[in-house]
């Protein structure tokens, strides 16, 4: 082991001793090594507590349902999507196109600047048909929108009309 022998209070000024010395106490490099057996045991059992937790959570019906069945899914409103563009690689919204289950949620973020709508309908057929609609939201905002039918939901900005996505509604 090298050992570094410090020659004054300024760190720059050390020098290596190359000679073989004992390794140091425990206690000189980890300080909690001189605790009790008490003392020791408490963060391995907070440890295993917490690995216990987690495992608990993971095998719980709850965390299995959440990805066996198709609860929800999250639309951003991709940064950039206010100017024209994005519709050719069609990532105007990510992901454009989600399934869910009936009773799923879909919750869209704008991550742009710009303020955006979420609107279901298809602009070219008719605009809005009224299923719904988030208003204008603001950059850093969330809408959300629970889908209570099965079917398959086009939707699209008012603001932005280029940008469009759809919502596929499955029986459980």
């Amino acid at each position: 082991m090298c050992w570094v022998e410090r020659l004054s209070s300024d760190a720059t000024h050390c020098r290596q001793k190359y000679e073989a010395r004992p390794d140091p106490p425990a206690t000189a490099i980890f300080p909690g090594a001189a605790l009790s057996p008490v003392r020791k045991a408490i963060p391995i059992a907070a440890g295993i507590a917490v690995a216990a937790a987690v495992a608990a959570y993971a095998l719980s019906p709850f965390f299995m349902e959440t990805y066996e069945e198709n609860t929800g899914a999250i639309v951003i409103n991709a940064m950039g999507s206010s100017v024209p563009g994005c519709e050719e690689t069609d990532e105007c919204f990510i992901p454009s196109v989600v399934t869910v289950d009936v009773g799923g949620e879909v919750a869209w973020i704008n991550e742009d600047v710009a303020a955006h709508t979420i609107t279901s309908g298809i602009l070219a057929d008719g605009g809005p048909d009224g299923v719904f609609d988030s208003g204008l939201f603001a950059p850093e905002t969330t809408f959300a929108h629970t889908f209570d039918s099965a079917g398959v939901y086009p939707y699209f900005c008012m603001v932005h009309p280029w940008m469009s996505g759809l919502v596929i509604v499955q029986d459980t």
